[in-house]
């Protein structure tokens, strides 16, 4: 049904493509399509999510690892779909359109190739060690991205209180603190996802 309404979808790939125009358009269609998609796609994400959860519950041994392939490549599309839905319903940046974009295309690669990893069953319990890098890696750039412009923020108003004018110190210092957090930071994290998997 989405496919459909977007075909008649007034704007070329939902206005993505600036002037350009959809030949086949009807005006007010977009907002059809939109309609649909707001009310439809978080139902059958949700009846998704569920379906592979209960699957990956009973299963055991090789489908298991098999699910857990599915589920990752299911969750990095998931994150494609969300970026791509927030730039639709708010008025985006073009660039953050374009980012969008090519981050649910390349998300949208995940799940056959997460199936056809499945398939051939080669080296499936690398999944294991895949997960626990994504989660890893994952909050440790959203907890340092977080403290470097926070440190940036502090360190920029106490130079203001101080010296009545900002510094280019205050993202030397940032800098200089996210680097030295980071092996420790990561080591933390690391050890809370090893003992989470344990208990």
């Amino acid at each position: 049904m989405g496919v459909v309404l977007s075909a008649f979808s007034s704007g070329a790939y939902f206005g993505a493509l600036g002037p350009i125009r959809n030949p086949l358009g009807i005006e007010g269609f977009t907002n059809v399509w939109k309609a649909v998609l707001y009310t439809l796609a978080p139902v059958l994400y949700a009846a998704i999510a569920i379906a592979v959860f209960m699957r990956l519950r009973r299963a055991m041994g090789v489908e298991r690892q098999q699910l857990k392939w599915f589920a990752y490549a299911v969750a990095i599309f998931a994150i494609g779909t969300t970026l791509n839905v927030i730039t639709i319903a708010i008025d985006a940046p073009r660039w953050l359109e374009w980012a969008a974009n090519a981050i649910f295309t390349a998300a949208g690669t995940t799940i056959p190739i997460s199936i056809g990893i499945a398939i051939l069953r080669y080296r499936l319990y690398d999944i294991d060690i895949l997960i626990n890098r994504t989660l890893v890696y994952g909050s440790l750039t959203v907890t340092l991205v977080a403290l470097y412009f926070g440190g940036i923020v502090v360190l920029q108003r106490l130079f203001v209180l101080l010296t009545g004018q900002q510094s280019t110190l205050a993202v030397v210092a940032s800098t200089l603190d996210i680097a030295a957090l980071f092996t420790p930071l990561r080591r933390r994290i690391q050890s809370f996802y090893d003992a989470t998997r344990r208990g």
